[in-house]
């Protein structure tokens, strides 16, 4: 049975795709749906908030998506490889004459992301009010229904699409490999070849970028993947 591994369907998944050293065999309209690759690897093409749970529950062996879905899910998966692609930021944005909020109330917080946006605004000490959204988020602030917007967008931009002002800055994102912990023993030469092919690549893409700091002390590397091999061992939800 051949490899399948989901690839979230956004703006990196051209560059992921060359990471890969496969291009799709009928160059699809990327939107989701089965597609098979130029090296036989099954790609289920998905939403990138679905890439997770795809690869927690098995349905694939693999995905890659980026790394602050991953933070804001926390599936029960190994995160290996940092692809180096794909480069966002999860930030506040206000708009650019946002006024303070009044202290009878709690900031409104539209978000893509609520588990990120309250440990943040926790960590300093002010307690919000998340109104959860996907692809609504700025939408809410510009039609005055949240103080804010935590949402995910391109590291080099200052200003959403719809002029929100990005601030804080609250995680830094690429694209990142994740693996199926019960796969990572079945499957453990196909994924370690996988993972060895895509750290040469970034390796060729990127001579200058530092070594991956091995997993967290305890965690368990799984079989055929170094501890240079694993950038991060994500343990389960909360």
């Amino acid at each position: 049975m051949r490899l399948r591994i989901a690839l979230a369907v956004d703006d990196a998944l051209p560059a992921v795709l060359g990471v890969l050293g496969a291009r799709a065999a009928a160059e699809p309209e990327p939107t989701t749906g089965l597609v098979e690759l130029a090296d036989e690897t099954g790609a289920l093409l998905a939403d990138p908030w679905d890439v997770p749970p795809l690869v927690e529950r098995g349905v694939t062996e693999a995905g890659i998506v980026a790394k602050h879905v991953v933070a804001e899910c926390r599936p029960d998966v190994y995160e290996v490889v940092d692809l180096r692609v794909g480069r966002e930021r999860v930030a506040v944005a206000t708009l650019a004459d946002a006024r303070s909020t009044p202290s009878r109330r709690r900031p409104r917080i539209a978000t893509t992301h609520p588990r990120l946006c309250r440990s943040f605004f926790a960590a300093r000490g002010v307690q919000v009010e998340t109104l959860a959204l996907r692809r609504a988020a700025e939408a809410a602030v510009l039609a005055g229904a949240a103080d804010a917007a935590v949402l995910a967008l391109s590291s080099d931009k200052a200003r959403t699409d719809g002029g929100l002002v990005a601030g804080d800055t609250i995680m830094a994102s690429s694209a990142r490999l994740i693996v199926n912990r019960s796969a990572r023993v079945v499957r453990a030469a196909e994924l370690g070849a996988l993972v060895d092919r895509l750290r040469l690549a970034v390796r060729e893409a990127d001579p200058e970028a530092g070594e991956a700091e091995g997993a967290d002390e305890g965690d368990e590397i799984p079989p055929h993947l170094s501890a240079d091999d694993v950038d991060d061992d994500l343990a389960g939800g909360e």
